[in-house]
Formats: C-alpha cells, sequence, structure tokens
C-alpha cells in the first residue's frame, strides 16, 4: 500500500490546500516526502455520517505526483490530520468506522489519476480559542487515534505522528491532556505549550506503529528555541543531544491522568524514526518578530555530523509554500540547503 524511503528523508508540508509549482520545485530539490495538506474526520452536517472534509485538490495532487514519476523522483504522498485551530476527530464513530470511511476516500483519491495516499500523518493540534475542545485531548479521542493508526499500519500504510516539541518533550516527565500549559523554559505568558500529550499515543499504539516521528521544533517559544537562542546552547551541541536523548527514552507519569489507564513507563523514540521539524523563511531572525526557532542549512549540517553514527533520521519543514522568502537579503530555499548535506536527491 504505502511506500517510504528507507534511507534519509525529507519531510516537506505543503501549506493548507496548498498544490502547486513550488510542490514539485521542492521534491526535484530535496523532499521525498510531501505531506499533503490537511483533512479533518468529522459527521458530516447534511447527513451526520461521518467524512473525510478539507484537504488539497486531488486532481492537483495527482497531476502532480504524475509529473515527479514521469522523472523518476519518487516521493512518499501522506495526507495530514489535524493542523493548529482545526477540530480533533469526531469520536462518535468508532475506528473501524472511520477506518472504512477513510480508505474510500483514499480509494477515491485514486481513482483522481495517482496511486492513493501512502499514509496519515496525524497533525492533532490546539486552537487559538482557549475554551475550544481542541484544547485538550480525550480518553475516546487518544484511543480512536491509537486503533486507526494499528488500522493503517496493519495494512501496510505509512503512519506518522507530528507533535509540537512541548507535546512530546523528553527534558520533563510531566503529562496532561491539556493543551493549554504555559510554555516550559521561557515566555510562561504563553499558554499553548503541551505537557507529553502525543506520548500516550506512542503508549496505547505501540513505538512500532509508527514509521517516523517529526518533532515540530519550529513550536511558538520551543524548548529548543529556548536553549539555543535564549541559554545560547549551539545548534551543533543541542541538537545531538535531543536525538540522543529521545532515543535513550524519559518516563512519563502517566498516572496523573488516572482517566487514560496507563501506567508511568518510559517512551523512546528511536533515532531511526526522529525527524527534526524546522520552520523556513517564514519566521525571522531578529526579534521581536521571532517567535519560532529559524535555523540555517549551514548549522544543521554541522549538527546533523555531530550525530555521529546515531544520526536522526532526517529533518522536516513547514512550509512548502514559504520556500524562497528572503532571510537577511536572501532567499532561503530549505529543502536544497537540507540536501546539500543529507543527499536525497542528486
Amino acid at each position: 500500500m504505502g511506500w517510504l524511503p528507507s534511507g534519509r528523508l525529507m519531510v516537506g508540508y505543503a501549506s493548507w490546500s496548498e498544490c502547486d509549482s513550488k510542490v514539485e520545485q521542492a521534491a526535484r530539490a530535496g523532499v521525498n516526502v510531501i505531506v499533503w495538506f490537511a483533512i479533518s474526520l468529522l459527521a458530516d452536517p447534511r447527513t451526520g455520517a461521518p467524512a473525510i472534509t478539507g484537504g488539497p485538490n486531488l486532481t492537483c495532487v495527482a497531476r502532480t505526483a504524475a509529473s515527479l514519476a514521469a522523472v523518476g523522483v519518487r516521493t512518499t504522498h501522506m495526507i495530514s490530520v489535524g493542523g493548529w485551530d482545526a477540530p480533533h476527530p469526531d469520536t462518535r464513530f468508532g475506528a473501524a468506522e472511520w477506518w472504512r470511511v477513510w480508505t474510500q476516500w483514499n480509494a477515491a483519491s485514486a481513482a483522481a489519476g495517482f496511486g492513493g495516499f501512502d499514509g496519515i500523518d496525524w497533525d492533532l493540534e490546539g486552537n487559538d480559542a482557549m475554551a475550544s475542545p481542541a484544547n485538550r485531548f480525550t480518553v475516546a479521542g487518544l484511543h480512536l487515534v491509537g486503533n486507526l493508526s494499528r488500522m493503517a499500519k496493519d495494512a501496510g500504510y505509512v503512519v506518522s505522528l507530528a507533535p509540537p516539541q512541548s507535546y512530546l518533550n523528553v527534558g520533563t516527565s510531566n503529562f496532561s491532556l491539556s493543551l493549554n500549559n504555559p510554555a516550559t523554559c521561557w515566555h510562561p505568558e504563553f499558554l499553548y505549550a503541551g505537557r507529553n500529550a502525543y506520548a500516550s499515543l506512542l503508549a496505547l499504539a505501540g513505538e512500532a506503529t509508527f514509521d517516523y516521528v517529526l518533532l515540530q521544533l519550529y513550536e511558538s517559544w520551543s524548548v529548543a528555541d529556548c536553549n539555543i537562542s535564549q541559554l545560547q546552547q549551539p545548534a551543533e551541541a543541542y541538537l545531538p543531544r535531543l536525538v540522543a536523548a529521545m532515543d535513550s527514552g524519559w518516563t512519563v507519569t502517566f498516572s496523573t491522568a488516572p482517566e487514560l489507564g496507563l501506567p508511568d513507563q518510559t517512551i523512546r523514540v528511536p533515532s531511526h524514526k526522529l525527524v527534526l521539524g524546522l520552520a523556513n523563511g517564514w519566521t525571522s531572525l531578529s526579534p521581536p518578530a521571532k517567535k519560532a526557532l529559524l535555523l540555517m542549512p549551514d548549522t544543521l549540517g554541522k549538527a546533523y555530523k555531530a550525530m555521529g553514527d546515531r544520526p536522526a533520521r532526517g529533518f522536516g519543514f513547514w512550509d512548502i509554500a514559504d520556500e524562497g522568502k528572503v532571510v537577511d537579503g536572501n532567499p532561503l530555499y530549505l529543502a536544497a540547503g537540507l540536501n546539500s548535506f543529507l543527499k536525497v536527491r542528486g
């Protein structure tokens, strides 16, 4: 069903509903996993039946996939579920019913002219509105995502997670279902941070269910940004330590949310499954505009080399639409910059 490169990964996110020439350009430059953005699993307001909503133009996706295949650029095509401000999956329908709906929808996308999506990328996040139900994971919602992930994996599809760093934070054992916590390390006034919520998906579905985990270091006021920008740790030192720490594992105290029914346990993201998620030119190098970490390709290349014989699986970035934005007077093309040392494309 699904295909994922066996070697290094460069994951590029298309922006909301984006399907344009930039996506193909990014793939030619190095992106070998395109994450198309984004669908939601909701009840149809007219019929009340479970339905797939949102997402890119499937005819355009098919045209892009065919164009890349025609020139020998093999690329994984993932479909993202969620995104910031997006609703979480409707738990009034069970995993088996959602699996039937998703596979039918994916078959229809295949009928649009390409082989269908290779898998599902879970990108469930919070919402700007503090009172939104999306600012808290539910027990039913986590079990639904975990069960759907296992079904997809068992059927041969690729399954990935894309947590903001605070949602899967090796630096703390704290756990909460809430996504309205103060940022850790700095900027406690920022109240949209998590406390290892995605760790519960790894515990419920099993680490083996997920082919890779893209950790959003570009989360607003992230722990990585604090360590690099505020505490002045060189990225070449911080990123290898982060990868090694997640590979070794850390204890998460699930018992603080007894309704989840999980014991405290060690969570691990092996280095061969960890993809470091980056911002490109949409964020600025210079404060006060910057609230998301921006690392340049030469720094990332040094950090990758410093990871030694157990490096991260690769890097990813949000988003393809912002490739070529000017940073310090020069256009930044992160796909080409990452490819200079990952060597994904010739």
